[in-house]
């Protein structure tokens, strides 16, 4: 049982081996029919270009050379053909032996013999070198990665250091904006509340004002009928006085008159008891006549001013009642003493009123200065707000400054581009099948893949033109008699096959393709393309090569070796030389660029990151 299950495991290893056999054998073939796609798509691409510079040269057409040529090259195909069918055919020979040694080998395991065990050390000793070759491949490719890989990690140190610079830069500003953000917000409202304020203190000093002034108003027209009420008053306080004096000295006068009289007639009673009695009078009768007679005088003329005194008392009176509407002399007395009263009360009033208008004097000084303060504060507010439009406007300024830069670096970039798409259809670039440009658009994303395709289709161009250059060389040389003597016999052997070599290189497919036809798609070619740079006027006979070309084009990176003075000498200089720029040199030129580039990047990172720690 082991030794079937052995032999079924053989089996089927061995089956998976010839599936995986023949898989590869696949794999090749279609391979090399891929390559065999991409030989004869380059071939085509060269008959275009040998076509193209054929037209642009102006040679004259040579029909026998024609012939020649496309006799040779039907030849060429037939060989060509043939070569593709013996490979066919050694492919599929290949395959049988492969399948028929692949049988031979399990038909030996399975039979076995004398050789079984030296053969299947054999494998195993040969698998065991493929294992450790793979596994020495493995470890280089391994440490290759690993070294890259730590060349990755330093430059994304650098590049993380560096970003977190700019987030650190980019975190500080979003922290100054907020901040003069907040600031503004904080200034405009508290300014909104201080107008707020000083709006709602004017429309108080409004209402004060107005207050003040009916105050006003009513204290003088109240001062005015007080004045008025204290003129009457005191008129008639003075009046009262002076009748109240008047009065009392007519009753004093009137007293003594009274008493007077009271006297004399006491005396007249005593001298008439005394005449009644007998007794003798006292005096002379003269005197007392004389006495008399005075005395008479005197009283009549005293009872006459006491009549008038108490007519005018009584008029007075008789007034006063009438004035105050009443007979009773205590209720005027009373109205004059409430009148009093009312006159100290006034007084008060009018204190309590010259006291309330100091305390508003106070007040609408205390407002005036709050409303200065408020004038300064509002103007302090309205120079921090005009500063703080000042550095929004200076900010905008700046905005449109930065967007007007780039407007003028996107206008570049399309200028560019058009310039590159200019270049790109003027100097016939291929429409490569597998879309490698991205779209037939120009951007700033594909402007590099445009650049390099032109590059490469410049490249083309002038090692074109100097094999051109070399073809026209070897032919001058095959048709000089001389030359071809002083040289060895191998020379002209080897430059007759380089000369076919060339000519099957630059002949395209111009067997149905007569002179006129020809020199129309030139002039049609030439009237149908744009020149991106100006030219100045050229005669009708003058014909175009591709250095010219090339030279009006003014290609940035079209030169071989990379630098101006190359360039210039390649498109300037007269190339006789005989040297052929290989793709195996562009190739090295460009891996020492690449190399280049590679450790200048390495020192600048290097030196970021010294600065970066000298900064720590």
């Amino acid at each position: 049982m082991s030794a079937m299950a052995a032999k079924k495991k053989v089996a089927a290893s061995d089956t998976l081996r010839r599936s995986q056999v023949a898989e590869s054998i696949l794999c090749a073939q279609d391979q090399s029919m891929r390559q065999q796609e991409q030989i004869t798509r380059m071939i085509e691409e060269n008959d275009h270009i040998k076509k193209e510079i054929n037209a642009l040269s102006g040679t004259h057409y040579d029909y026998v050379k024609a012939d020649k040529l496309a006799s040779l090259q039907s030849d060429v195909d037939g060989l060509e053909r043939r070569y593709q069918f013996e490979k066919m055919r050694k492919n599929d020979l290949t395959k049988r032996y492969q399948l028929a040694r692949i049988d031979l080998l399990h038909s030996r395991k399975l039979k076995g013999g004398v050789n079984v065990e030296k053969e299947q050390a054999a494998a195993v000793q040969r698998q065991v070198d493929i294992l450790e070759s793979r596994l020495d491949q493995t470890l280089g490719q391994f440490n290759d990665a690993l070294s890259y890989n730590k060349e990755l990690r330093d430059r994304i140190d650098v590049i993380r250091e560096e970003r977190r610079v700019f987030l650190r830069v980019h975190k500080r500003m979003e922290d100054d904006l907020k901040t003069k953000k907040r600031l503004m917000a904080e200034h405009i409202e508290k300014s909104n509340r201080d107008m707020d304020d000083r709006d709602a203190q004017l429309r108080e000093v409004e209402r004060l004002r107005t207050a003040v002034t009916e105050q006003r108003q009513a204290y003088a027209e109240q001062l005015r009928d007080l004045d008025t009420a204290m003129l009457s008053i005191k008129a008639m306080r003075e009046e009262q006085t002076e009748m109240q004096l008047e009065l009392e000295a007519r009753e004093y006068e009137f007293e003594e008159r009274m008493g007077d009289t009271n006297g004399v007639g006491a005396q007249e009673e005593a001298e008439g008891s005394r005449k009644a009695m007998g007794l003798p009078v006292p005096c002379n009768s003269e005197e007392v006549v004389s006495i008399a007679g005075v005395e008479g005088h005197d009283d009549a003329q005293n009872v006459l001013c006491v009549e008038k005194e108490s007519a005018t008392i009584t008029s007075i009176v008789a007034q006063i009642k009438e004035a105050l509407q009443t007979d009773d002399i205590d209720e005027v007395r009373t109205k004059y003493l409430h009148t009093g009263d009312l006159n100290f009360s006034m007084y008060k009033y009018v204190n309590e009123l010259s006291a309330k208008k100091e305390s508003l004097k106070d007040s609408i000084r205390d407002l005036q200065r709050l409303l200065s303060e408020e004038g300064e504060s509002e103007r302090q507010h309205r120079a921090l707000i005009k500063r703080l439009e000042e550095e929004l406007a200076g900010t905008e300024s700046k905005l449109d400054e930065m967007s007007y830069a780039t407007m003028q670096l996107r206008d570049a970039v399309r200028r560019t581009a058009a310039t590159a798409e200019d270049v790109y259809a003027h100097i016939g670039c291929p429409e490569v099948p597998d879309d490698s440009v991205g779209c037939e658009k120009c951007t700033e994303a594909n402007m590099k893949q445009f650049l390099g395709t032109i590059e490469e289709r410049a490249t083309h161009i002038l090692i074109a033109f100097q094999r051109h250059h070399q073809l026209s060389a070897y032919s001058r040389i095959l048709t000089s008699p001389s030359s071809c003597t002083l040289r060895d016999p191998q020379t002209p052997k080897e430059a007759v096959q380089r000369w076919k070599e060339g000519d099957n290189a630059l002949t395209s497919n111009t067997t149905d393709s007569p002179h006129g036809e020809t020199m129309q798609m030139v002039e049609d070619w030439e009237k149908g393309v744009d020149s991106i740079m100006p030219t100045a006027p050229q005669t009708a006979h003058r014909a175009v090569s591709a250095r010219s070309l090339v030279r009006m084009m003014e290609l940035p990176s079209a030169s071989l070796s990379g630098g101006t003075t190359d360039r210039d000498s390649t498109l300037y200089a007269d190339q006789d030389d005989d040297r052929i720029v290989s793709h195996e040199d562009i190739r090295k030129q460009m891996e020492v660029r690449l190399a280049t580039m590679r450790e200048r990047e390495e020192r600048n990172q290097r030196r970021k990151k010294d600065a970066a720690q000298r900064a720590k």
